[in-house]
């Protein structure tokens, strides 16, 4: 891993996985949590649209039909929206995005153009990147408010189970990206 490699590959991956993150916590102090699991779902289509802009898939009309439907049907769930907020939306939509970019250059990197990355070498790689960038939210916003006494009340050892359900599902999620590439049944 070459420095430069590592800032055009790895760095960009690491602030989109940030950006995705605060946004989406940002998210819950607008929106109820029902409707944002229901923004959620257009989810795919952000992800595909950015496939398709990056090349990686190509437009047909079966997904173009797919994706009118799953807009269809966000847009229609969320019209009865009784605490609609403009600002939640729109850091919904943002984190919906910078996922999707993220998702994509993560297969562009572990794909057989780009780096050829076992998905735990690429999460060593891009998530210090990432708990840079949510450090650097953090210590403006959150840390004036902390007090050590929410740690204690949390436990740590809740804390440290949250972590490790935080580390598998960001496993799982690299190699379900990389799928084709390394996790096809265990076997790489």
């Amino acid at each position: 891993m070459t420095p430069r490699v590592y800032i055009r590959a790895v760095v960009p991956i690491g602030v989109f996985f940030s950006l995705s993150l605060i946004c989406g916590n940002l998210t819950y102090l607008y929106l109820s949590v029902a409707f944002i699991q229901m923004l959620k779902s257009a989810s795919p289509v952000a992800v595909l649209f950015f496939s398709w802009l990056w090349g990686i898939a190509h437009p047909t009309m079966t997904m173009l039909i797919n994706i009118s439907v799953i807009v269809f049907g966000v847009a229609l769930a969320s019209v009865g929206e009784i605490e609609f907020s403009w600002v939640g939306f729109a850091f919904q939509v943002s984190g919906t995005i910078f996922e999707a970019i993220r998702l994509v250059m993560i297969q562009v990197m572990l794909s057989s153009e780009g780096l050829k990355m076992d998905p735990l070498v690429g999460l060593y790689y891009y998530a210090p990147v990432c708990a840079v960038m949510n450090a650097l939210v953090a210590l403006p916003s959150e840390l004036p408010k902390f007090e050590f006494q929410h740690l204690k009340d949390a436990g740590f050892f809740m804390l440290f189970l949250n972590a490790l359900v935080a580390f598998m599902l960001n496993i799982a999620s690299v190699c379900l990206v990389s799928a084709p590439v390394y996790c096809s049944c265990g076997n790489n």
